[in-house]
């Protein structure tokens, strides 16, 4: 609960010491702090000063000097002193009265005082203590929060000011803690709040809102201290009572500065009842038990319960919201809920109540409070029907039933039944009826929680009638000794309608899918139809493209001529799998009205076939000069519908380019080996993936390029190559001509200052392989000698379960052993210091099943010895 730290506390303290010690002999002079706390320091001529320590080294005298008293004046001629002015009809006097007269004579003229200000510096002194709670009982052990704060006139806390508390000598318990806001002000000021012993405590009232918890993971207890507000928390550990006394020193209305809580103390604990979950229609009693601590019980104490939705249950057979139990001599207050009939909860708070004793003049008093629930459960079927207000004699009239069970068990053999009306034929329906005379039963069977049934319902109507259709719903087995049921109806009224509608459209479709419906509007009369309007009532699994609900509506906006016809075209959206069936309404002015349904059976739409596919692409210049810095594009494209892993992007190059510049995320280590190799974990279908390589041209070539190339882990591979001129570079302009340069034999570096060595490095793009599959080796070859080199030799060594397919790369093969297992590239002619040749492509067949281990060699004219690497590839039987 401290609001300040150690280290916010030590800055304060180092600048009041540092100003102390430099006042010297001499009075220091500080503006003076704002006791209002609406600013830090009052406006300027306002100071307060210190006073330098003189009597005990070290040890200050009081900061504040006082002023000098004043002489009393003489009863006799004291004269009464006037009211001071008021603020206002409805506040209190306020501001500074003027000073008592010693003397008969007429004062002279005096200076007009300021206009008194009621939210002044000075207004904690017409201060009201507020304290909260007044009077309360609590159980023994219990900590409890006091609150209070010293009120202005307008009913606003005062920060800042000091309140003192106090225990009475007769009172029980003893105060645990007092509130404090900056607990490091201690050392420097009295006026920071302090427990002084368990039963005296000083405190001063916030200047910011503060939350005390409690220590416990629930929020709901703990306490919010409103800014101008303090507190103390008291505990007990045996019965009494406690009489808290506060007192505000700063306010100087005497009956308005000081205020009494009295806390009682009883020794008392309890057990709610639980939160139940009971069959409907089954009564369920609650019991709710009061002892003391040592678990005696207690009785003739009160139990009240309360439930907060009386709609629900109720109490007894008076129904009542509300009832007291008195505690039996087991100390238990048990009482029945009226059971509810259907799915449904309700709340009920439970308070406890000490009884008003003979031995003490105290009432009833709630010690404490709580909650429990019961929640009844039963199937609770519902039925919902729709269907059209009118229709016309010898017209298709289509109702819609939808069979739900909002409860939350399962409703068990659930039948559904409608009776078709005396001027009405039952055409069909769908799921099929099972018919018994006028008669129409459906078996549902079980129906789960929150589950629904549709039920699509054609009749014809035969002749002019007003009929009543009703469809209801019965669970055929008991739940909780009773059955469930419910029942909807529709009223329709049938004549002889001039209008005609058909519908007709797609019978299949997938989900997602738009389908078309051709909706034809006939009038059959001989006069013509005005005011058409056309509804249309969707299904769950059917949407309108822009509109949202169930019920389109549209006017036709126009007559409808005698013996016309009028064509309406509805499109709709399938959101789920299944039939679904949809009825279009139209009714016109007069009575006229007509109904068309349109069903279709929609199915999920087939998955397509896994299909990875990756597309290369490489963009660079056409042409560039020697010495000039050229940039390609590097793309991988995922165009297959499925996402493909670990995508590599790599970038090789011609003799006449040397990478500079790449995109960030190569890979370093791929780099000596000639490779520009970009990693992707995860490419999306559609998605592409884009680098970059800026290449420096070294070396005039007709026929430069540069290719990427795309391999996944799904084995799907592209490539792609651009093509670029490399031209010599632009000849110096032409000056005075000076004499030709003396030419002088090259220098050869002493041996001794040659350093470095021929690399080579080996690696394979798929291990393990399947017999007769491929894979391919890389092998890079790096001069790292700080000298030039020449007559650079490949030799690849390939072992039996091995077979040579192909060598590509800066030369070509040159020759292969009778066997097979030896290959030989042509020499590079020469290598400057420190150059990598572009990579080495050797690829081969598995031959055998096992483990086998291809060798290189590379030999030079300046290696005494061959640089030499190797790479395991497994030959499986399926790879």
């Amino acid at each position: 609960m401290n609001g300040w730290s150690k280290s916010r506390c030590l800055p304060l303290v180092s600048i009041v010491a540092v100003a102390t010690m430099l006042a010297g002999c001499a009075p220091l002079r500080l503006p003076r702090i704002d006791p209002s706390g609406e600013r830090i320091f009052l406006p300027h001529g306002n100071y307060t000063e210190f006073v330098a320590p003189q009597a005990i080294p070290y040890v200050p005298e009081p900061a504040f000097t006082a002023p000098p008293p004043v002489p009393p004046c003489p009863p006799s001629e004291t004269s009464p002193s006037p009211l001071p002015p008021a603020c206002g009809a409805a506040e209190p006097l306020c501001g500074p009265a003027p000073a008592p007269s010693c003397s008969a004579v007429p004062a002279a003229p005096a200076v007009p005082a300021p206009a008194p200000v009621c939210a002044g510096l000075h207004r904690e002194k017409l201060g009201r203590l507020v304290l909260a709670p007044a009077v309360m009982m609590a159980p023994v052990g219990s900590e409890v929060v006091i609150l209070s704060g010293l009120a202005d006139a307008k009913g606003d806390y005062i920060p800042r000011q000091p309140l003192e508390w106090s225990l009475t000598p007769d009172s029980v318990g003893h105060i645990v803690e007092a509130g404090e806001e900056r607990p490091c002000l201690k050392a420097l000021f009295r006026q920071a709040s302090s427990k002084r012993d368990g039963s005296y405590a000083v405190t001063r009232s916030l200047t910011q809102t503060k939350m005390l918890s409690r220590g416990t993971p629930n929020p709901a207890d703990d306490v919010s201290v409103q800014r101008g507000q303090s507190w103390v928390t008291i505990t007990s550990p045996t019965e009494g009572a406690s009489f808290v006394g506060v007192v505000a020193p700063e306010a100087e209305i005497w009956d308005q500065r000081r205020q009494t809580s009295t806390i009682y103390w009883v020794d008392v604990q309890w057990l709610l009842p639980s939160p139940a979950v009971v069959l409907a229609a089954q009564p369920h009693a609650l019991s709710t038990t009061v002892r003391r601590r040592s678990g005696k019980p207690l009785a003739g104490w009160i139990v009240r319960y309360e439930i907060l939705d009386p709609n629900v249950t109720s109490f007894g057979p008076n129904k009542q919201a509300a009832v007291d139990v008195k505690t039996d001599d087991n100390g238990v207050a048990s009482i029945n809920l009226v059971p509810a009939r259907k799915s449904s909860s309700t709340q009920v708070r439970i308070s406890i109540v000490r009884p008003s004793l003979p031995n003490d003049e105290l009432p009833p008093m709630v010690v404490g409070q709580g909650y429990t629930s019961v929640t009844w459960s039963a199937p609770d079927p519902k039925v919902t029907l729709y269907g059209p207000e009118s229709a016309g004699a010898g017209s298709t009239v289509t109702y819609r039933a939808e069979v739900s069970n909002a409860g939350d068990i399962v409703a068990r053999r659930l039948i559904a039944s409608a009776t078709v009306p005396a001027n009405m034929t039952f055409l069909s329906s769908d799921p099929p009826a099972q018919v018994l005379g006028n008669t129409l039963r459906w078996d549902l069977n079980d129906l789960p929680p929150k589950a629904m049934r549709q039920l699509t319902i054609h009749l014809r109507a035969d002749r002019n009638a007003s009929v009543r259709f009703c469809v209801r719903a019965d669970s055929g087995e008991p739940a909780a000794g009773q059955k469930a049921t419910a029942e909807a109806c529709v009223a329709t009224r049938v004549f002889s309608s001039t209008l005609r509608l058909t519908m007709s459209g797609p019978e299949t479709a997938q989900v997602d899918q738009q389908v078309r419906f051709e909706i034809e509007l006939t009038n059959t009369g001989t006069e013509p139809l005005k005011g058409v309007v056309i509804r249309d009532r969707l299904p769950a699994g059917l949407e309108h493209p822009t509109e949202r609900g169930s019920l389109i509506e549209r006017s036709l906006g126009e007559t409808v001529p005698a013996g016309s016809t009028r064509k309406i075209a509805v499109a709709l959206i399938v959101t789920q799998a299944g039939r679904w069936c949809h009825t279009v309404e139209a009714v016109a002015e007069g009575g006229h009205s007509a109904t068309a349904s349109g069903c279709v059976t929609a199915a999920e739409p087939p998955r397509p076939e896994p299909k990875p596919a990756v597309e290369a692409a490489i963009e660079g210049p056409a042409q560039a000069k020697i010495g000039e810095r050229v940039t390609f594009t590097l793309q991988a494209t995922n165009t297959g519908n499925v996402p493909l892993t670990n995508v590599r992007v790599v970038g090789f190059h011609d003799r006449s380019l040397y990478p500079r510049r790449a995109s960030t995320g190569y890979d370093a280590q791929a780099l000596t080996r000639g490779e520009l190799l970009w990693l992707t974990p995860r490419l999306m279908p559609g998605e592409t993936v884009t680098r970059q390589a800026e290449l420096e041209c070294v070396k005039d070539s007709a026929s430069s390029w540069c290719r990427v190339f795309v391999e996944t882990g799904e084995n799907v591979r592209a490539v792609k190559e651009v093509k670029l001129v490399v031209q010599p570079a632009a000849p110096k302009p032409a000056g005075p001509k000076e004499p030709p340069p003396r030419i002088e034999p090259p220098r050869e570096t002493p041996p001794e200052k040659i350093v470095g060595e021929l690399k080579v490095s080996i690696a394979d793009r798929q291990d393990p392989i399947s017999v007769n599959g491929t894979t391919t080796y890389i092998v890079a070859v790096e001069n790292g000698r700080n000298v030039g080199d020449k007559n650079v030799v490949l030799t690849v060594l390939l072992p039996p379960g091995l077979e040579f397919v192909n060598l590509r790369g800066p030369v070509s093969a040159r020759a292969i052993s009778p066997d097979g297992r030896t290959v030989e590239a042509e020499p590079v002619k020469e290598m400057r210091p420190g150059e990598m040749l572009n990579p080495f492509f050797i690829e081969v067949k598995g031959a055998r099943i096992g483990k086998h281990i291809l060798k290189v060699r590379v030999d030079s004219f300046r290696s005494s010895s061959p640089a030499e690497a190797e790479e395991d590839t497994t030959v499986n039987v399926s790879g």
